[in-house]
């Protein structure tokens, strides 16, 4: 989990750090230059609590089961559930309207992650067994 300061902003200076902080990341998404912020703004923890968050929205979108989300991407089913509820309560629309190639791609990269590992879907060995115990 990541850490948070106990120390309480103000509304008012949050909103306005958050503001340049937004700024700053379109900024450098402008100049092709956002992998490399993120890369020196974010610990590992984070960029992998993110990444996650992202993979369950798009699959949960994409009606793939949460055992399997959360199994595939060792979370809880807490976790996959919170968002699913979120997302019914429209709280991701701006991402889940991320469109075109972008989205598409996010997609496959998340299924090959997810199939790493897995028997081949088709003939010999296809995943007639697979969760299964």
């Amino acid at each position: 989990m990541t850490h948070v300061s106990n120390k309480k902003l103000g509304k008012e200076i949050f909103n306005k750090l958050f503001d340049q902080f937004i700024k700053s990341i379109e900024k450098a998404g402008k100049q092709g230059k956002f992998k490399y912020m993120a890369g020196e703004l974010f610990t590992r923890t984070e960029k992998v609590m993110l990444a996650k968050r992202l993979a369950i929205i798009f699959l949960l979108a994409k009606e793939i089961p949460q055992h399997v989300i959360t199994e595939s991407l060792h979370v809880s089913p807490t976790t996959v559930s919170k968002l699913a509820m979120k997302i019914e309560n429209n709280k991701y629309k701006a991402t889940l309207n991320i469109t075109g190639e972008y989205k598409k791609d996010i997609l496959e990269q998340i299924e090959k992650f997810i199939l790493i590992g897995m028997p081949p879907r088709y003939g010999r060995g296809h995943w007639k067994s697979w969760g299964r115990k």
